[in-house]
């Protein structure tokens, strides 16, 4: 592996730092930006997209 991270593994790893008591906003900010997603300041919005996101990118889910 060349280092860099897909988009299901970004997702994942955004996941994450979004569900801890305080998460890294510079790290969701840049996470969310590289998988095309638009930054809320709402955090309900922002798990929300990016598990909706990550429903979408489950092949075994349909």
């Amino acid at each position: 592996m060349d280092g860099e991270l897909n988009r299901e593994q970004i997702l994942s790893y955004l996941a994450e730092e979004l569900i801890k008591p305080e998460p890294q906003v510079e790290l969701v900010k840049d996470y969310m930006t590289q998988v095309g997603l638009n930054y809320s300041e709402d955090p309900v919005e922002r798990i929300n997209l990016v598990l909706q996101a990550l429903h979408f990118e489950d092949p075994h889910k349909k």
